[in-house]
């Protein structure tokens, strides 16, 4: 269709970092169920986060997408309190071996 729903601002806004579970978790099936959501409070949900749905969006559209971006709330942060930290195990990055590498930041002339 090619119709603009929503515009993502840049790296400066604040993002919300949550863990990803699989699929099967009763997690991810809660997250996923039709919620029943008034449409006031989509309008203050709406306010309060301040996203800037399309213009050109029929109101059934914009509550639509409203609804998804409701049901994935905790995925957005207003402000850096509501940032949580991780909760995953740390990554770790196998290597083959111990050998220190040095590479050039960049091409010399």
């Amino acid at each position: 269709m090619g119709m603009k729903l929503a515009q993502i601002l840049g790296l400066y806004s604040v993002t919300a970092i949550t863990k990803c579970t699989s699929p099967a978790t009763a997690a991810y099936q809660q997250h996923t169920s039709p919620v029943a959501v008034s449409r006031t409070e989509l309008d203050n949900f709406h306010r309060s986060y301040g996203f800037r749905l399309s213009p050109n969006l029929d109101e059934r559209q914009r509550y639509q997408a409203l609804e998804v971006l409701y049901r994935h709330k905790s995925a957005f942060a207003r402000d850096l309190i509501e940032i949580k930290q991780c909760q995953a195990e740390p990554l770790k990055v196998v290597v083959h071996t111990n050998r220190q590498m040095f590479k050039r930041q960049y091409r010399l002339s």
